[in-house]
């Protein structure tokens, strides 16, 4: 029989995947109509379900930041979106950037 996973365990993992992805290679693109939906409150899963994967993922004051952006480098970037995390309750409690304007 498998042993449940602690809750924390899961999310962790999940980040270590998305960073793993977004440094193999991912290329930024970003769907400005889609992020002009994401607000606070969201639930991780939901704005990613909205956005796809993560351009870049980091961690900033004990939270997650996901971003998604048009260009790779940082001084070209015209649109851009930037979620801040908790990582406990897995909800959004900021969201910055061009596209959330």
């Amino acid at each position: 029989m498998i042993s449940p996973v602690k809750p924390g365990l899961g999310f962790y993992f999940y980040i270590a995947m998305l960073f793993l992805q977004t440094s193999c290679g991912i290329a930024p693109y970003i769907n400005c109509t889609e992020g002009k939906k994401v607000h606070v409150g969201m639930t991780q899963a939901e704005v990613i379900k909205l956005m796809g994967d993560p351009y870049f993922v980091s961690l900033s004051k004990g939270s997650f930041v996901f971003g998604w952006q048009d260009k790779e480098d940082v001084r070209q970037v015209k649109n851009n979106l930037q979620v801040t995390i908790n990582p406990q309750t897995r909800l959004i409690n900021k969201v910055e950037g061009t596209c959330f304007q």
